[in-house]
């Protein structure tokens, strides 16, 4: 399902690298947030921004013009 996106191997599949990144920014930015006194790491925030992430990955996938 990658199709042309660059992708990394991670236990035998392959994993489309520019939302697995984005991935890891939004778990640093939430880890972040626990550090500020006026915010908190929330882990809802964390779910619902892995489900944005997840549904425009596969947004792309289904409206990339086919070639």
């Amino acid at each position: 399902m990658a199709g042309k996106w660059r992708t990394v191997k991670f236990w035998s599949k392959a994993l489309p690298l520019f939302p697995l990144l984005f991935f890891v920014f939004t778990v640093i930015e939430e880890l972040a947030q626990s550090l500020s006194p006026n915010r908190t790491f929330d882990i809802g925030d964390l779910v619902a921004s892995s489900f944005g992430i997840m549904i425009g990955y596969f947004l792309a996938e289904k409206l990339k013009p086919i070639s």
